[in-house]
């Protein structure tokens, strides 16, 4: 049965720390997985915006009678939100016409649309599909790119929208929360794992208290059956002289009855009342009694839950000394309370 719940314990602390791990992974797979799914949504949001841009340019382009291209930067200048961390790219056959701004792209030198953003993959230059990518620019920041690339009569035009990963979660505030998220994630998994250890430690005590209740149980049962036989072969005999310091109360009242007058005044009592009317508080107390006395005294069982020892020619110390070693030995040996044990002490 112990094997059993030890086996049943052990299961139980191990699944709760199985299932605290997953509880983490699979928090952190869902922080992922949305992370993952904002930028998607983004990414389609601005392959709209690209072709709305598209759209616009070309209308420009047919207005002020230019190429696509020209039309297409000239809306950019006009309505694109530039900045550093969100910017457009327009090339033509792999070179940049334009780059974030003027100034930006009077800055390059010798740098190809292929090196800037990576080259186009065929199937969408032949259909002019928009795409959208997460990589590195210039092997800096992680930028979203979202591109198109299409064949016309001046040669492959290239429109992206570059935007920097960091910067959209932020702008999102959806860098704090998952920072948040993981805090909260990290704190509740670190909890948990304490009140883990905590039941686990909780077991193994309790473990090692039924362990050691079942071995004192043990021990008790064999000094009650010990002590049972002893007191019987007393009540039995009832005869003075017998082994050891106990005796039936009916000899306890014979000896006390053919005490003269001056024995009677120079011997004392004490009387052990046990409150709690256990057994084994009983028995633990005569085979005390009986050992410390050592012929000294005698005592007996006066009632159900109350030991009379008798010691003759002796005063109240001795006496008192006699009840202290029992006490103390008492809780020494049993490691249990002396609460339940009240103790006078008179004349006979």
């Amino acid at each position: 049965m112990k094997k059993m719940k030890k086996k049943i314990n052990k299961k139980l602390l191990f699944s709760a720390v199985l299932l605290s791990i997953a509880c983490v992974i699979l928090s952190l797979a869902e922080i992922y997985n949305s992370r993952k799914s904002y930028i998607k949504q983004y990414e389609k949001n601005t392959e709209l915006y690209l072709a709305s841009l598209l759209l616009n340019g070309q209308y420009r382009a047919t207005e002020q009678n230019t190429d696509l291209a020209e039309g297409i930067i000239q809306i950019i200048e006009t309505e694109f939100p530039t900045s550093a961390r969100m910017f457009c790219l327009v090339g033509m056959d792999n070179d940049i016409l334009f780059l974030r701004d003027q100034v930006g792209t009077a800055e390059l030198y010798d740098v190809t649309v292929a090196d800037y953003i990576g080259a186009g993959e065929p199937e969408n230059i032949r259909s002019g599909k928009i795409n959208s990518t997460v990589s590195y620019l210039q092997k800096k920041d992680r930028y979203v790119i979202t591109r198109m690339d299409k064949e016309t009569g001046q040669g492959i035009l290239t429109v992206a929208v570059c935007t920097q990963e960091s910067y959209l979660l932020k702008s999102g505030n959806f860098d704090m929360l998952l920072q948040h998220l993981s805090v909260y994630i990290g704190l509740l998994a670190i909890a948990f794992v304490i009140f883990v250890a905590y039941l686990s430690m909780k077991v193994r005590e309790q473990i090692q208290r039924e362990a050691s209740l079942a071995e004192q149980l043990t021990n008790d049962r064999v000094l009650i059956e010990k002590m049972s036989r002893h007191l019987e072969r007393h009540e039995k005999g009832d005869v003075m002289g017998g082994e050891g310091s106990y005796y039936p109360r009916s000899v306890v009242e014979r000896v006390l009855a053919n005490l003269t007058r001056e024995q009677r005044r120079n011997s004392r009592k004490a009387m052990i009342y046990c409150e709690k009317n256990s057994q084994l508080m009983m028995v633990r107390m005569a085979v005390l009694i009986e050992r410390i006395l050592n012929g000294r005294g005698i005592f007996c069982l006066w009632a159900e839950d109350e030991y009379q020892i008798v010691v003759l020619n002796a005063e109240n110390e001795t006496v008192e000394n006699i009840v202290k070693q029992v006490l103390v030995q008492y809780r020494d040996m049993y490691q249990a309370d002396i609460d339940g044990i009240r103790i006078t002490i008179d004349r006979l």
